[in-house]
Parts: C-alpha cells; sequence; structure tokens
C-alpha cells in the first residue's frame, strides 16, 4: 500500500518541445517497507543512480535547475 502526495506542479513551459499537458513532481511513500533496513541502503544507491542516468536523457541541465528551483528544492 502507497500514500501519494503532489509535491508540485511544473508547467509545460519548462520542457522542450513543449507537451500538451502539465507535470507533476509526486512523491510515494510506502507504508510498509519490503526492503531490510541492511539492504536499503543499496538500494537507495542503485535507485539514486538510475534516476541521475536517466534525467541527462531526458532534460538539460538548465531544465533541470529551472525544475528543481520551481519545486522549492534547493541545490
Amino acid at each position: 500500500e502507497v500514500d501519494i502526495s503532489i509535491l508540485s506542479m511544473v508547467p509545460r513551459e519548462y520542457f522542450h518541445p513543449k507537451p500538451k499537458v502539465n507535470s507533476s513532481l509526486i512523491r510515494l511513500n510506502r507504508k510498509k517497507s519490503r526492503i531490510s533496513y541492511k539492504d536499503k541502503q543499496k538500494y537507495n544507491y542503485f535507485v539514486m543512480k538510475w534516476v541521475n542516468k536517466e534525467y541527462k536523457k531526458i532534460f538539460t541541465k538548465n531544465q533541470f535547475n529551472k525544475s528543481l528551483k520551481h519545486a522549492g528544492i534547493d541545490d
């Protein structure tokens, strides 16, 4: 079971080419962890490596920084 919350809306103007829809930055919180504490650090490391790699394919550095600023997330 997962709790889902919208952290911020991301306007379509932040993307190029501009899509027909707006985007959202969401948070997914699993109510009960399926990963042992021992393996959680390895899992987090894997996810962050994958996310960073995929963002580089989708966004330019400038687009990513604008999105973070819009969401109120500091470096």
